[in-house]
């Protein structure tokens, strides 16, 4: 467990405190262990020390890094703008719809749930991650009434698909796994939009993920 702020002790709130007595308190108030960490920080106004910490925090395994003004009382629900997250903006992957499961409730009538694929370098498309989110309702219409045609195999809710749909994917980071064939997972995918302009062979391959990957090492 990491502590990186303190807004109460002995039943007296802090909340009002700048941020630095706080951490002041927080440090003085509390013993490290295996179990109870506090979080690592700096203090600099030196942009090229800061990109040094964010990019030790990105090899570390962790998203980003939080940039807090040094005098910022705690505002329960409001970050504001003395408050602010810094993390990579990944580019977008094209990915191939290879599978597909019916939807349940309101979604029992839509393919709702989307197994993506990447292209290897023989050309076989291999799983990278499913989506079920970013889609509106007349999105989902849409994808539905073209993937319904090209059902190849149906076992239950589960479907698998000609490889023919094309779709545009943000996501937050691109993780190694071994859940999926492709060796590769997307963090948090999200659909942005269909790529009628794209065929299945024009789309994105495992060696572009690669290469993504290792660039989330290297850039600020």
């Amino acid at each position: 467990m990491f502590l990186f702020d303190c807004l109460l002790i002995e039943n007296k709130s802090l909340i009002d405190l700048p941020l630095k007595e706080r951490r002041n308190i927080l440090t003085s108030s509390v013993k490290e262990s295996e179990i109870v960490k506090i979080a690592e920080n700096i203090v600099s106004k030196d942009p090229l020390v800061v990109k040094d910490f964010y990019n030790k925090a990105v090899k570390d395994g962790h998203e980003g890094i939080m940039i807090k003004d040094n005098l910022s009382q705690y505002q329960p629900g409001a970050r504001g703008k003395k408050w602010l997250k810094i993390k990579k903006t990944m580019e977008t992957l094209d990915l191939v719809i290879i599978g597909a499961e019916w939807g349940e409730g309101r979604r029992k009538e839509w393919l709702s749930s989307l197994l993506l694929g990447i292209r290897d370098d023989e050309g076989k498309f291999l799983p990278i991650g499913k989506v079920a989110t970013g889609l509106s309702d007349d999105l989902f219409t849409e994808i539905t009434e073209q993937l319904t045609p090209l059902i190849m195999e149906e076992k239950g809710k589960i479907v698998t698909l000609v490889p023919k749909i094309v779709v545009e994917v943000l996501y937050d980071e691109i993780q190694y796994s071994p859940k999926y064939e492709s060796g590769f997972a997307l963090r948090f995918p999200r659909v942005l939009r269909v790529r009628d302009d794209k065929d299945a062979y024009d789309a994105d391959t495992i060696s572009r993920a690669y290469e993504l990957y290792e660039s989330q090492q290297k850039t600020f």
